[in-house]
């Protein structure tokens, strides 16, 4: 006595084990390569789009120039601006008074971080950068966050960000990933609906989740599957999911 019918067909138990699929062995090899949860990220290629390229951070140079491009400074034929207003005001960290600063913020310095540029092809100039971070080779997961362009290219702001979001899922849905999370401020209504039309699902608000400049922030948790990336894939050129 005292157990319900959940978890039954026509009175006998259903097994549980059956309700939970078992990874095809594609799936399970890539669990023996990518790396647990904490270690080192693995390596992300460049790759162009049609108006954008993303690379990796690598070299002194590149962390310089993406500071130049987010502190404040006249840049790209803009003038100067408050780079906390019109940059960082929905990201958990920033603005930053130096190179050192930026490269110690947490979406950035952790081992399991890759953060990328944002390149604009026809200018051959960086515009923004994001960070793949949270990788988890166990589970075959991984978030995108910290994704932000620079005043100068404002005016194509949600095709920018489209399409370098889409050349990251391309890389990380290639390595297998079973699931690609993307956490955005809850007040980012902008970011929330961009995320909604590119068949990501809000699974919840966390509420309280961060505190930043002394205030509460709630965040907004969007997450894509390997599954629903296939027909995402096929439409806008057949990637392999």
């Amino acid at each position: 006595g005292g157990s319900s019918g959940a978890g039954k067909t026509g009175g006998a138990p259903l097994p549980l084990e059956s309700a939970r699929p078992r990874l095809v062995e594609e799936l399970l090899q890539a669990r023996q390569l990518l790396p647990r949860r904490g270690a080192e990220a693995p390596p992300l290629r460049p790759a162009a789009g049609r108006r954008v390229r993303i690379e990796p951070v690598v070299c002194d140079e590149d962390w310089e120039e993406m500071h130049r491009i987010s502190c404040g400074r006249a840049v790209h034929g803009h003038g100067t601006y408050d780079p906390q207003e019109r940059i960082w005001e929905m990201l958990p960290c920033g603005p930053f008074p130096d190179v050192p600063a930026l490269r110690a913020c947490p979406l950035y310095a952790h081992p399991s971080s890759n953060p990328l540029l944002i390149v604009d092809l026809a200018a051959e100039r960086p515009i923004g950068a994001l960070a793949v971070t949270e990788w988890d080779g166990e589970n075959l997961t991984a978030s995108v966050e910290g994704v932000w362009l620079t005043p100068a290219a404002r005016g194509r702001r949600q095709m920018v960000v489209h399409e370098a979001l889409y050349l990251v899922l391309c890389q990380l849905f290639d390595l297998n990933l079973r699931r690609v999370e993307v956490p955005v401020d809850a007040l980012d209504i902008i970011g929330r609906r961009l995320l909604s039309r590119m068949g990501f699902t809000l699974e919840g608000v966390l509420r309280k989740r961060r505190v930043v400049r002394e205030r509460n922030r709630d965040e907004a948790v969007f997450a894509l599957l390997n599954s629903e990336w296939c027909g995402r894939g096929a439409a806008t050129g057949g990637v392999r999911a």
